[in-house]
């Protein structure tokens, strides 16, 4: 596992955390608990771990993402069922996305330079 795209991947989930349990909070059409808030931030914060330690897994960085994004996001999916199908949706189809956009950023910001020659 590379340190800087550890890094990175988790700033990433960090931020896309915060993001993501703020706007849960101000949706009129979903209730959650701040449990289920805390919970949702972390879940992000996990899907960058999962991507930082993904990198020997030789999928293109976008097809990578998009299936951890689901599989960790699954988990703060079945917690929001309890609102209705939108928030399930909602809340994996995010992960898909922050999934996505996590593991292209750390795999293009730590990939190696070519040298021409």
């Amino acid at each position: 596992m590379k340190t800087q795209r550890t890094v990175i991947a988790l700033i990433l989930g960090v931020i896309f955390g915060t993001f993501c349990a703020w706007t849960s909070s101000k949706a009129p059409e979903v209730d959650l608990s701040t449990p289920v808030l805390v919970g949702l931030g972390f879940n992000r914060v996990i899907l960058g771990l999962v991507i930082a330690m993904a990198d020997r897994i030789k999928w293109h960085s976008i097809l990578r993402g998009a299936v951890l994004g689901i599989i960790v996001s699954l988990e703060v999916g079945f917690s929001a069922l309890s609102n209705g199908w939108e928030g399930f949706f909602m809340l994996v189809g995010a992960g898909l996305v922050y999934g996505i956009i996590i593991d292209f950023v750390a795999t293009y910001a730590t990939r190696k330079k070519e040298v021409a020659g």
